[in-house]
Formats: structure tokens, C-alpha cells, sequence
């Protein structure tokens, strides 16, 4: 007899010739149709923000003495602990960002605490004033200024820029 109680197909061969339980097919057939009808909804996709460097103007470009003037290099090289290459994305909310200002002999250290409060495009600025830097955090899309902060020229300075909720 087979599985099912039938006789078996083979003669003189020895087949099971016990019964299936009654709920076994049920039991496997169960798992797998359940499985078939789950779905799986997996969390919403996040939108995250981009943090961009604003490139120097070129030298003869066409923008006002004063700002060409002041503007320095700005460089981002880590954002909460890593090192990036120029650009990343972010999530909304807190972040650290390390930032180099200027160039060479001349290059300081920014240490901003960043506030994200949107999922937009943003470029960050710096510009140097006698013994004052100030770094400018730009929408991207529109050339808004989102926010800004300055510090007092030292080895490593310390920036809180924080995204006011529009």
C-alpha cells in the first residue's frame, strides 16, 4: 500500500502500509499558501537631503570684488565620521560635519553642527573676514540662504548651523 492506503503498484514489494494522518497534507499545504497571501510591506522609503561644497569662483569670473574677494575654499571631509568626497546624502535631523577652509599654509578646520530640518538641496559656503569665518548653508534649488554661522579664526573652529522650520 502506498501513502495514501492504495495498493501499491510493485508486487512483492514492500510499501508503507500505514496511513497518512488525516491533517498532514493540510499541515504542510497551510504554512505555504499563507506565506503566498502575506505581504511584506517594507518601511517607506526616506528622503534625504544633499550637503554639497560650493566650488570657489574661478579666478576672472564674473562675480562682485567683495565676495570674490572673501570667499575661500571650502572642502567637506567628514560627515558623522566619514570621510566623504566633497558631497553626500543625509537623512533630515542632526549631524557633524568636518569641513576644510582655505588652502595649504593657510587651511583651518571647521567642526559643524549641522540641523537638518528638510529634505532639500543645500550647498555650503565660507568666506573669511580679517579674523572671522563664516560658513553659509545655501538651498541649492532656489539660492536661498538656509542658514549661517561664524567663528573666530583658529586651528580647529567650532559651527552651529541650524536649518530654521519654514
Amino acid at each position: 500500500m502506498d501513502f495514501f492506503g492504495q495498493p501499491g503498484l510493485i508486487e512483492g514489494v514492500n510499501t508503507c502500509r500505514g496511513s497518512v494522518p488525516n491533517w498532514l497534507p493540510i499541515a504542510v499545504l497551510l504554512p505555504l499558501a499563507a506565506g503566498c497571501v502575506t505581504t511584506q510591506s517594507g518601511p517607506a522609503p526616506t528622503k534625504v537631503a544633499t550637503l554639497q561644497a560650493l566650488p570657489q569662483p574661478e579666478p576672472g569670473a564674473a562675480t562682485t570684488p567683495a565676495v570674490a574677494a572673501n570667499e575661500v575654499s571650502c572642502r567637506i571631509q567628514m560627515i558623522d565620521g566619514k570621510e566623504v568626497q566633497s558631497s553626500d546624502s543625509l537623512i533630515t535631523g542632526h549631524h557633524r560635519v568636518i569641513v576644510a577652509l582655505g588652502t595649504g599654509e593657510s587651511q583651518h578646520l571647521g567642526d559643524v553642527d549641522l540641523l537638518i530640518p528638510a529634505a532639500k538641496n543645500y550647498r555650503i559656503k565660507a568666506e573669511r573676514n580679517a579674523e572671522l569665518f563664516t560658513i553659509t548653508l545655501i538651498e541649492a534649488d532656489t539660492g536661498k540662504v538656509a542658514a549661517q554661522s561664524a567663528a573666530m579664526v583658529d586651528q580647529v573652529m567650532k559651527f552651529k548651523v541650524f536649518v530654521g522650520q519654514k
